[in-house]
């Protein structure tokens, strides 16, 4: 039952709430916090009834708990205390929904014990990913048309979820999980399924085209190439090789932006058409930029526990640089970076110890890494650090939504389930 429950919050970002003013979140968000409320109460009557249940915890799983931890004390020490519990329409996040994807890091690491039990997971998540990816084809092709609820005309898909950024988000995770499988199963049904699925999420991440995604996954293949080259290599010539795929990325990049201005650029994949566009001088790129700087005065004036979650909106108004302006008539309620978003609402302590998650989580892999005999064992390990390393750089351009955290908590559980293995 409660499995059946976690399986069902993977299937939550198909919800489009037409009734509400925020279709995209609000629906989502809602039966998301149902879903894994319903869970808690279920798994906390399991492991008072069979003790063999209970999460083993490590240094890792605390990190993670104390977080939510911070995030209460940063609230009550904030400007506005209901704000930050409670969030807002539009984003549907505040404490009270970052809690609920902690509770589910805890159901799902407590819970799935085994491979098999992940291996499932990841695949009724890429199921889901099939109809997200559908709806996006159908945005792009008047012949589908029908299949849409909500009329988008952006050459950029925003699917079911609202907006290619968080399309690109989606897809990132899932590419990875359908490698997860791969690793995880010696079943050739399942192998082809996950390699299958990536490969149709690669797509979907090529279709949303989102810049920011584009850069992180070209850092993740160059972290994931290093990783394999110290530890996974064992002979002379796959260290040759893989050293030479090391300067792929740069070089696949360089090449992009060098045919910036070529005719030849317009006959590649759109995605390629915006990875050309990177710069610096962009209007995007000058408001996150300002958004930045403002976000640095900002945390100096509450540097300790800062503003309190979902305040950021009110330390960027109150240093608002009116240049931003110049370049985008709108007004940030996050910093698009979420290092800087973390930094203002929750100061140098919630930082820290969001950051600790991730040096744990990166730590724990590099353990598995060098003691794992197992040569799939070792590229799972990779395969995290790799979507950790995605993950966080593609949120330096950008920001979490609901969608993202059942993903973001539920990789979190994955990871501590192979260091607790």
């Amino acid at each position: 039952m409660i499995t059946a429950l976690l399986w069902a919050v993977l299937f939550t970002p198909l919800i489009i709430s037409k009734g509400t003013l925020y279709p995209f979140q609000t629906g989502k968000a809602v039966v998301f916090r149902v879903l894994v409320e319903i869970a808690a109460f279920l798994y906390a009557w399991l492991i008072f009834i069979e003790p063999k249940a209970r999460p083993k915890p490590n240094k890792f799983f605390w990190s993670v708990l104390s977080f939510g931890g911070i995030l209460l004390l940063t609230m009550a020490t904030g400007v506005n205390p209901l704000r930050s519990f409670w969030g807002d329409l539009e984003r549907m996040e505040g404490v009270f929904g970052i809690l609920h994807g902690i509770a589910l890091f805890v159901i799902a690491y407590g819970l799935f014990s085994r491979k098999e039990d992940w291996t499932r997971f990841f695949a009724v998540s890429l199921s889901a990913s099939f109809f997200v990816a559908l709806y996006a084809f159908a945005q792009t092709d008047s012949f589908f048309r029908f299949f849409q609820v909500v009329e988008v005309t952006d050459v950029q898909p925003g699917s079911t979820l609202g907006h290619h950024s968080f399309v690109a988000t989606y897809a990132m995770f899932q590419i990875f999980f359908g490698v997860f499988i791969v690793l995880l199963e010696k079943g050739a049904r399942w192998r082809f399924f996950g390699a299958s699925f990536s490969v149709l999420n690669l797509i979907l991440l090529m279709l949303a085209a989102s810049r920011g995604a584009q850069v992180a996954m070209l850092v993740a293949v160059g972290v994931g190439i290093v990783l394999a080259l110290v530890f996974v290599a064992k002979n002379l010539r796959t260290r040759i090789v893989l050293a030479g795929a090391l300067i792929a990325p740069v070089v696949f990049f360089g090449g992009i932006i060098a045919l910036k201005d070529s005719p030849l650029l317009k006959k590649f994949p759109y995605a390629f058409q915006r990875m050309a566009t990177i710069s610096f001088d962009t209007p995007t790129a000058r408001t996150r930029l300002i958004s930045l700087q403002v976000s640095w005065e900002a945390f100096k004036e509450r540097p300790i526990l800062g503003w309190g979650q979902e305040n950021f909106k009110a330390g960027y108004s109150k240093h608002f640089d009116p240049e931003h302006l110049t370049y985008e008539q709108a007004w940030f309620d996050r910093a698009h970076n979420k290092v800087a978003e973390v930094a203002v609402q929750n100061g140098a302590i919630g930082l820290a110890r969001y950051l600790t998650i991730f040096v744990l989580g990166f730590l724990g892999m590099v353990r598995l890494l060098k003691w794992q005999s197992s040569v799939s064992e070792q590229l799972l390990a990779v395969g995290v650090v790799m979507l950790g390393t995605a993950y966080f750089v593609q949120n330096l351009f950008l920001f979490d939504m609901p969608m993202s955290y059942v993903l973001f908590f539920s990789s979190l559980a994955f990871a501590g389930f192979l260091m607790s293995g």
